[in-house]
């Protein structure tokens, strides 16, 4: 892997992704549990469930422990 490649970047990480912002959607995961390398595109994943309505803005912090910021 090149160390100028951003992460979640190949297919499989996007459905990576995808699987942890589903369990911490249902909870049965934890944002703790979750490995570091994963969070940028967790993140990604969920801001852009609160942007289609999917999950509220206080369920984003709820789970990243930090204010939602469309932009």
């Amino acid at each position: 892997c090149a160390s100028w490649m951003p992460p979640s970047t190949s297919k499989e990480d996007f459905k990576m992704d995808k699987i942890w912002a589903n369990r911490l959607v249902a909870g049965t995961k934890t944002w703790a549990e979750m490995p570091a390398s994963r969070r940028p595109g967790v993140k990604r994943e969920l801001a852009k469930r609160v942007a289609e309505g999917e999950i509220s803005e206080e369920q984003y912090m709820e789970i990243t422990g930090e204010d939602y910021y469309n932009g």
